[in-house]
């Protein structure tokens, strides 16, 4: 790697690399105003600081900690940490030689949010905060999951100046709750190059026993085996889509001892159903994907002959308007699933054009923890 000398607040750096996953692109870069960065040419933005690892096929990273100076391992690649200067644009733009035919490596966004965000978010920390606190003279080992991990934090644009800004994310939350930290978190991401941002966050936390899974959420948590008679925890499930299959809500539900919080797509779920059309016109994708979020063709009962169109003879369905319907089918199934452990009240999310987004649920692991889990759960969604 070279670096051109700085001129004024700009500079151009080339990166040369060997890599097995390269980008030919430019990327520009605003270091110390926490814009978004996206993963091109073997560059990473800190989750600690703002800060931008650069740098080709190394194997070490000089990663300068607030706190303490250390010399990490990365995982494949990077090099070089550069301390965030205020105001200080660099361009990467040269495409790396010997590239060949390799795939470009895909972009480890932070994801996007909004007002719903810091809602949710909000929501979490104020349960894992009373959750460990109720737990911390028991005898069991405390475990969080992030089934979505992400990189460990979250882009916001304002909708009003269209400015960013990024927040701690759900995985840093969980990492910062010190009354009385987990025993073991557990952060599944599928994406790779957010596992290497999720990498950083454990190796700036090494007191405390992470584990990251680069793995499909849902494979993750059929297949995960405890001693659930010793161990109790939270799990939280936010999805950057429709991902969450019903399988996998029953698999955790047998568990009896992981309180989750659900993130349910409402919107997303809505724009896959039609008003105006039968359900056997769907797509044939969109109706697999509906059966693997409720775990079966219940959806179905969204839709009902419209009388008006029945008067002139031809009976035509026609999905009830609003979300209210298909909130309720999964509420069923989850009062079904669940019984006594599944809070009905939920929380509406909802974006800055006041149009609903997601539902948030929750739902008790261990039947001997109804009451205080329901109390905390309830209290935090109705007065936060």
């Amino acid at each position: 790697m070279q670096s051109a000398g700085m001129a004024g607040t700009r500079a151009e750096a080339w990166c040369r690399r060997v890599c097995t996953a390269c980008v030919c692109t430019s990327v520009l870069i605003r270091w110390g105003l926490k814009s978004k960065t996206r993963l091109s040419c073997a560059l990473w933005r800190s989750p600690i600081d703002g800060g931008v690892f650069v740098g080709v096929d190394s194997v070490r990273l000089i990663f300068d900690h607030p706190k303490r100076d250390r010399i990490y391992q990365a995982k494949s690649a990077a090099c070089e940490y550069r301390r965030p200067v205020q105001d200080r644009e660099y361009l990467w733009n040269r495409e790396p030689e010997n590239c060949g035919d390799r795939k470009p490596m895909s972009s480890a966004s932070t994801g996007f949010g909004g007002p719903w965000t810091e809602e949710k978010l909000a929501i979490l920390k104020k349960y894992l905060d009373a959750y460990t606190t109720a737990l911390k003279n028991q005898p069991f080992r405390l475990i969080y999951i992030d089934a979505f991990a992400g990189t460990g934090e979250v882009e916001l644009t304002s909708a009003d100046e269209g400015k960013k800004e990024f927040i701690e994310g759900s995985a840093r939350i969980a990492v910062d709750v010190d009354n009385k930290p987990f025993d073991e978190y557990i952060f599944v991401e599928k994406d790779q190059d957010r596992c290497i941002q999720l990498n950083l966050l454990r190796e700036a936390n090494q007191c405390k026993n992470i584990q990251i899974e680069n793995e499909d959420a849902n494979e993750f948590l059929q297949n995960l085996r405890k001693d659930w008679r010793r161990c109790r925890g939270v799990l939280f499930l936010d999805p950057f889509a429709t991902e969450v299959e019903w399988a996998t809500i029953e698999k955790i539900a047998s568990f009896d001892a992981l309180d989750t919080w659900i993130l349910f797509p409402t919107s997303a779920i809505a724009r896959m159903l039609p008003r105006e059309k039968e359900p056997d016109s769907i797509s044939p994708k969109w109706v697999n994907r509906l059966n693997r979020i409720y775990g079966d063709e219940s959806w179905r009962d969204l839709y009902s002959v419209n009388p008006q169109i029945s008067l002139f003879g031809d009976e035509e369905q026609q999905r009830q308007e609003g979300i209210d319907g298909l909130i309720r089918i999964y509420k069923n199934k989850l009062n079904q699933l669940f019984g006594d452990r599944f809070l009905e009240k939920s929380r509406t999310l909802k974006n800055s054009k006041n149009s609903a987004l997601f539902e948030f649920l929750f739902c008790v692991g261990n039947p001997n923890g109804i009451g205080p889990a329901m109390g905390i759960a309830e209290h935090i969604l109705k007065d936060l």
